[in-house]
């Protein structure tokens, strides 16, 4: 459920911010989706083997994961402007730098909600909860 919430979550808050919940949450939604189940499960079930997973480390993770196509596309944007030779003027590398933290924002929400929903609820009430 957790890898559904998470997504879910990061389109919610992006779409927020946008003030847009037509087809920006549903681009939104279907990228984030893609990305938790391409790149957050094998993520997860990897570091789940050597760190244990508390609060800060799986929202900080989801964060970065939400960058992975933020900073391809921003790459792509880049390596165009460095083979036509131009410069790029300072609006647009400010609007890049704000898009991609956005995307760390939106996907540190989608973090904390899938730690919420798959391994907050998975703790024994015995065991002190690592936040």
């Amino acid at each position: 459920m957790g890898f559904f919430m998470a997504p879910l979550a990061a389109a919610m808050a992006y779409s927020a911010f946008y003030g847009a919940w037509g087809a920006v949450f549903f681009v939104t939604f279907a990228t984030a989706l893609g990305c938790a189940i391409i790149l957050g499960a094998p993520a997860y079930w990897v570091l789940r083997r050597y760190v244990r997973p508390t609060s800060i480390f799986i929202t900080l993770t989801g964060g970065l994961l939400a960058l992975v196509p933020g900073l391809l596309i921003a790459i792509g944007f880049w390596s165009r402007a460095i083979e036509a030779r131009d410069r790029m003027p300072a609006g647009i590398v400010a609007a890049e730098l704000r898009f991609l933290g956005l995307l760390f924002a939106s996907g540190f929400v989608g973090g904390l909600s899938f730690w919420i929903c798959a391994v907050w609820h998975n703790l024994k009430l015995s065991k002190s909860v690592n936040f």
